[in-house]
């Protein structure tokens, strides 16, 4: 089952939205919504957010991937001339929970990336800790967004 996540950071928000799942064994929710900052150059922005994972059935892997952008925030078509096209390094994410086995911190890529597992469960509440570097160098003009979308799969 894939559930798609996106994340949208506008130099000083990450916004996180989630579909409603499909009924099924497993499921996947946002519980909050994260905010990173500060989202400047020379900075490293942080923030973090909360998942819910339902998995009644047995244990479960949560996986994440950005299948466009490989894990760079990439700049918003309007209200971003000047700025660089992409952020030069990758957006991380850390998933802890209470009972859950964390993957530790992982670079958001193109590849589906494991960052958790857990046993059976009717609900576990997971904190997402995000974390972005911007290089003093990073050219962003005031006003211009930065996305990416990331898709956790939970098996």
């Amino acid at each position: 089952m894939r559930t798609r996540i996106t994340l949208l950071a506008m130099l000083v928000a990450l916004i996180i939205a989630v579909p409603a799942a499909p009924a099924s064994a497993l499921s996947l929710s946002i519980e909050t919504n994260a905010t990173l900052a500060p989202f400047q150059p020379g900075q490293t922005a942080t923030g973090s957010g909360t998942l819910t994972v339902a998995a009644p059935l047995g244990s479960w892997t949560l996986k994440v991937q950005d299948s466009t952008g490989a894990g760079f925030m990439a700049k918003a078509a309007a209200g971003c001339a000047g700025s660089d096209a992409q952020l030069t390094n990758r957006l991380s994410v850390t998933v802890t929970g209470s009972g859950v086995t964390s993957a530790g911190s992982k670079l958001i890529d193109g590849t589906a990336t494991q960052v958790a597992n857990g046993p059976l469960t009717v609900a576990t509440i997971l904190t997402t800790a995000y974390a972005q570097i911007i290089p003093a160098s990073q050219t962003m003009l005031t006003g211009c967004a930065y996305t990416l979308t990331a898709t956790y799969t939970l098996q």
